[in-house]
């Protein structure tokens, strides 16, 4: 059922148009006239034909896939929806992350864009050449919707791929990145739990202690890369704890990278510092050895991992006694992370605006769209509607630290960065260094940087 909506948009689950002719009295009173005068001045009028919007036959959805069970329960969501709107069919495409936006420029070359797709790193780019429905006044014109007391409206500036524009909808639920760890690694080494206070010395200490090694070979590690690798949020997550400011400068005529910043060179001199200086972390080829099995978190080869929200369900699967904390806190004093949702653009050129408009809505609004999600890892963070959150505990109640889905969020930056040539700049220049060089040991942060200024510099 949809918590209170104040102002209701009454579903038509017929395609044929339905106008409503709304009559207005008009009574014009001048000084103090009779009672015949009064009657005589009345009149009545004919307001304009206001037509309801038309709920109802096929929306197509493109998105990439989350994880098993994320995956089934957007699937059982879209067949929620078809069960309550009767005449609506809801179409669900999900595709390898590493298709997703090959298949999505495909679809739109070709003139089937999608009614609804989530956005990747081309939003910009497709906002820029009217691709993009804005979601501005939807948003402002809805009671709920605009109410920051029972919405987290800053969710929308996760969509505001311009700075300025709502170009896309956060559905459900916003995620961010926790601290995983095996308490029984933790217990056989004798090491404490990471606290809330831990910082990223103690993060670094501790994986030293926890590495095992027998006649000179490595048989466990205190640590694994897991997210930090990630350039939407992880390794930014140590940085802005140390004090970066944001790394995408925009306040010269084209937008830049601030790699220049020092709390940039030391988030990535320590990443790579874990696996060649203190060798408490796998290489990357050691790491991809586990990759059927998940990763060497996953496989009981590592002790803990910093990762994404959507790995709790896994993480949990796979590790009988698994533990959470929130991430460890920089120079700053503060723990900082990257805050994710699923934001999803409607097409501007769809033929079925109002339904894919209402889909996304309805998914965010209703408690009953809701309870899938709340078995999934998606319920590792908070809802987008407040009163929904405690649906999300469940999963988690029983992890120590499990908290830590929620708490993970209270300190946030959205570290996702939407330039007209960003895709193209990063699976060029900036994936291949990092991975292949960088992460690999073959150059330094320091090179890595300079590398960057020189590459990307005037080409975002």
């Amino acid at each position: 059922m949809e918590i209170s909506r104040i102002q209701k948009t009454k579903s038509v689950r017929r395609r044929s148009k339905i106008s409503i002719a709304l009559t207005f009295l008009v009574v014009s009173l001048v000084g103090c006239t009779s009672a015949s005068q009064d009657k005589d001045a009345a009149q009545s009028e004919s307001a304009p034909v206001v037509e309801a919007p038309i709920i109802g036959g096929t929306v197509n959805i493109l998105t990439w896939q989350t994880g098993a069970s994320v995956d089934a329960a957007v699937k059982t969501v879209a067949k929620l929806y078809e069960k309550t709107h009767p005449g609506t069919t809801i179409n669900v495409t999900i595709l390898p992350y590493e298709q997703y936006e090959q298949k999505l420029q495909l679809a739109i070359t070709g003139g089937k864009t999608p009614d609804i797709f989530q956005a990747a790193s081309t939003a910009l780019r497709l906002v820029e050449s009217g691709k993009v429905l804005r979601l501005d006044d939807r948003i402002a014109n809805d009671p709920l919707l605009s109410d920051d007391s029972k919405v987290r409206t800053t969710a929308y500036d996760l969509a505001k791929f311009d700075g300025t524009h709502v170009d896309a909808f956060p559905t459900g639920t916003l995620c961010g990145m926790q601290l995983f760890y095996n308490q029984d690694l933790f217990d056989k080494a004798g090491v404490t739990y990471p606290t809330a206070a831990w910082t990223w010395d103690d993060f670094l200490a501790a994986a030293q202690k926890l590495t095992v090694a027998k006649n000179g070979k490595t048989t466990q590690w205190g640590t694994t890369l897991g997210y930090l690798r990630g350039w939407d949020g992880g390794w930014q997550a140590i940085a802005a704890s140390n004090g970066m400011g944001s790394f995408l400068d925009s306040s010269g005529a084209t937008p830049r990278l601030a790699v220049e910043q020092p709390q940039v060179e030391s988030a990535w001199q320590l990443l790579q510092d874990l696996i060649y200086k203190y060798k408490v972390a796998p290489t990357l080829s050691t790491e991809e050895i586990f990759k059927q099995s998940g990763n060497s978190f996953q496989s009981g080869k590592t002790a803990m991992v910093v990762d994404g929200c959507w790995q709790m369900g896994p993480y949990d699967n796979a590790i009988k006694n698994l533990g959470m904390m929130t991430l460890p806190v920089g120079s700053s004093g503060q723990s900082v992370g990257p805050v994710w949702g699923s934001n999803m653009i409607i097409s501007k050129d769809s033929k079925n605006i109002d339904t894919a408009w209402d889909f996304l809505r309805w998914w965010t609004v209703t408690q009953d769209a809701m309870v899938p999600f709340a078995k999934t890892s998606a319920a590792c963070g908070s809802a987008i509607v407040k009163e929904f959150d405690a649906l999300l505990n469940t999963p988690w109640v029983n992890i120590p630290g499990g908290d830590a889905c929620a708490n993970s969020l209270n300190n946030v930056k959205n570290f996702s960065i939407y330039t007209p040539n960003w895709g193209e700049v990063y699976g060029k220049v900036i994936d291949p260094t990092w991975n292949t060089k960088l992460l690999e040991g073959k150059i330094t942060a320091k090179e890595f940087v300079a590398t960057l200024k020189t590459e990307t510099d005037g080409k975002l």
